[in-house]
């Protein structure tokens, strides 16, 4: 048997005369959406299956998860409330914005890392930019937030392309 259709199961069941069990879940585990479960078996990859938080694991089903090296990943909202959750976070993990237009907030994920490095930083900002109003435009402001403070910074957007690699489905 193959697929989510429950009735051939149903039917054997009866068949052999069993009749009294409890009925099926409905389909609700997460793990059965191959991209939360591909950014699951990401973060054990990356954290370790016994180091993750219960914080990292909602992560997981929140907004686009780009892995951009091995110690750092970029999870960009997809819409108001994940940009509202996001905020959320606290000082905990850097966020981005941008400053002038609409669009999401993006957060670094670099757990041990301590305070993000230039490069990493900038490319987040490019990266979170690129799902912005202003993705075809040369230049966007974006302010970067953490816990001590906030600054702007100009990047001009990835393109799709750019960022088509390191998007985990």
């Amino acid at each position: 048997m193959s697929g989510r259709d429950r009735n051939p199961q149903l039917d054997l069941a009866r068949q052999l005369g069993i009749d009294d069990f409890s009925q099926p879940s409905g389909g609700c585990c997460s793990l059965t959406d191959a991209g939360f479960a591909n950014r699951v078996f990401d973060l054990f990859q990356h954290v370790g299956k016994d180091r993750f938080t219960v914080e990292d694991l909602t992560l997981c089903k929140v907004g686009r998860h780009f892995r951009i090296s091995g110690d750092a990943k970029v999870i960009v909202a997809r819409n108001e409330d994940e940009s509202h959750f996001l905020r959320e976070l606290g000082p905990l993990r850097p966020r981005l914005e941008p400053a002038d237009e609409p669009g999401p907030v993006g957060i670094i994920d670099a757990a041990g890392l301590g305070q993000p490095a230039e490069e990493l930083i900038l490319q987040a900002a490019r990266l979170t930019a690129r799902y912005s109003a202003a993705k075809r435009a040369s230049a966007v402001r974006m302010l970067f937030i953490t816990e001590l403070r906030e600054r702007e910074l100009v990047v001009s957007p990835f393109s799709p392309g750019q960022v088509e690699a390191w998007l985990l489905r």
